[in-house]
């Protein structure tokens, strides 16, 4: 799920990176492909004020 308004091809890419540096680190093997997949999109609530908050990934 990711917050309305972030970019998700620059978070994806974030994500990327993170899991590829993670998993080499670890195992010493070279990783070629990470796949990223958004599920969902939370929508700010009619409720919610109007200032932006922080990004969240779940």
């Amino acid at each position: 799920m990711v917050e309305y308004g972030i970019s998700i091809p620059d978070l994806a890419g974030v994500v990327r990176r993170n899991v590829i540096a993670g998993v080499e680190r670890m195992t010493g093997l070279e990783v070629t492909e990470v796949n990223v997949t958004v599920d969902d999109i939370h929508l700010p609530d009619d409720e919610a004020p109007e200032t932006p908050s922080e990004p969240r990934v779940r």
